[in-house]
């Protein structure tokens, strides 16, 4: 009996075949995270650290701004970390362009500390509300003004990259042509032939030595500023042992032992006439 080409019920055990696409064809598709990437353009430049700072002070304002009970961690009126404040009243660091000068108790702050945060002396706040207000606005011009400067000059290094490439022209499907200028920081080794002999010579980035003379002189490695000055001591420095009778410095605090004004004792009146007389016959005398 000749078999079937066909039959009414079809079997569980036996899967339908699916057509799978090439690999040619799923590489030249596109999928949806690359459109997303196309549309998305050129990955924006990494931020330098002007405007890195300047996003922390707004960062910082804007929390200020949210958070009145701020000023309760700078208690008994001095800072819990080496990061809150700094003592050296602009004699080591530059003066603060924010808020030079407290308010409250007068002390002149350096551009370590933030503006937003409280005085690390008094703990009273530096901006009232209005003035928070107006340095939010002037820091926000700055990093506009500041991100189109970057703009222009990557556009300039652009221009003149075109310039020297024109002139110059780079070997074509060669990978790798330009790499050599955007890792100038990553170091180098130099090939050179002396005599018969061939020497290789390593040379690091600068940063790195920057980074390296900056811990050796205990300056920050990233700003390459001193280090910051802690708040003096609460009590005052004063001589604790007991002090001998052989000793000058006696005590002059009240209680036994402590020294006391002694008036001069009073001149007799006929003693001061008569002195009083004799200096004016002597000149007489010497003016006849």
């Amino acid at each position: 009996m000749p078999p079937r080409s066909g039959t009414a019920w079809t079997s569980d055990r036996i899967r339908p075949q699916t057509h799978k696409p090439s690999a040619h064809l799923v590489a030249q598709t596109p999928s949806k995270s690359d459109k997303g990437k196309g549309r998305a353009g050129t990955p924006e430049p990494p931020r330098s650290t002007a405007v890195r700072k300047l996003d922390e002070l707004l960062a910082g304002l804007r929390s200020s701004s949210t958070e009145p009970t701020q000023s309760q961690r700078f208690k008994d009126n001095r800072v819990s970390s080496a990061h809150d404040g700094c003592f050296c009243q602009a004699r080591t660091h530059a003066l603060s362009e924010y808020t030079p000068l407290c308010a409250a108790c007068g002390l002149v702050l350096c551009a370590l500390h933030p503006p937003h945060r409280p005085c690390p002396h008094c703990a009273a706040p530096l901006l009232d509300p209005a003035a928070r207000a107006a340095l939010l606005v002037q820091l926000e011009e700055q990093r506009t003004h500041t991100l189109a400067e970057e703009a222009a000059a990557r556009a300039r290094a652009a221009e003149e990259l075109r310039m020297a490439e024109g002139a110059f022209p780079a070997l074509g499907g060669v990978p790798g042509a330009g790499a050599g200028a955007g890792g100038g920081g990553a170091g180098a080794r130099v090939l050179s032939l002396v005599g018969q002999r061939v020497v290789v010579e390593s040379y690091r980035a600068a940063s790195d030595m920057r980074s390296k003379e900056a811990a050796e002189t205990g300056e920050d490695a990233e700003d390459g500023v001193p280090p910051r000055v802690p708040p003096p001591p609460m009590e005052v420095e004063y001589m604790r042992v007991p002090r001998g009778p052989a000793t000058r410095w006696v005590a002059s605090r009240d209680g036994e032992g402590a020294a006391k004004y002694v008036a001069p004792p009073p001149v007799p009146r006929g003693q001061s006439d008569r002195r009083g007389k004799g200096k004016g016959k002597a000149r007489d005398v010497a003016g006849s």
